[in-house]
């Protein structure tokens, strides 16, 4: 998640001073990661005994999936303030989106201003899509299985790393 929010790739020994893991461990955390396709390791453009980390697409996925996860954790452990925590959430958002508008008013050119509205757009128009599925009870164009309805295969994919 470090690597995924970083939005970039981080050297092996970066990864291991940000998430306090020692060295043996990291390595061999990193060659599960690796075997499961979640992570690719490379060697280091400007060092080729170091080894730079990045997040495959697969392993953006998994990542999201997480932090959506994460979000939601709050309104699991307490159903109640639901409404609450939407409220709070909208606000940041809001908040967010104001600070931003007011910095890139100040800071930005105009020019600028047409990309950024266009991205803006496309953010709302995928949150609002993604929010629609999730409503109906559908991932990705898929209905979402409850637990404990099916078994799930094993992947046959190998990744060498």
């Amino acid at each position: 998640m470090i690597a995924a929010r970083l939005n970039t790739p981080v050297r092996q020994v970066a990864l291991a001073e940000l998430t306090g893991i020692e060295w043996p461990s990291l390595v061999r955390l990193l060659d599960q990661l690796c075997a499961a396709n979640l992570v690719r390791r490379d060697e280091d453009p400007d060092d080729r005994r170091a080894k730079i980390i990045s997040l495959t697409d697969e392993g953006r996925l998994v990542t999201a999936k997480i932090e959506k996860e994460l979000i939601a954790l709050p309104a699991v452990m307490n159903p109640a303030g639901i409404f609450d925590l939407a409220v709070t959430r909208t606000e940041e958002i809001l908040l967010g989106i104001v600070c931003a508008s007011v910095v890139g008013s100040a800071i930005l050119p105009n020019r600028l201003a047409p990309t950024l509205i266009e991205q803006t757009d496309a953010w709302f128009r995928d949150a609002a899509f993604y929010a629609k599925e999730t409503f109906s009870g559908r991932m990705g164009g898929k209905t979402i299985r409850r637990a404990g309805s099916g078994s799930r295969s094993p992947s046959t994919r190998s990744n060498s790393c």
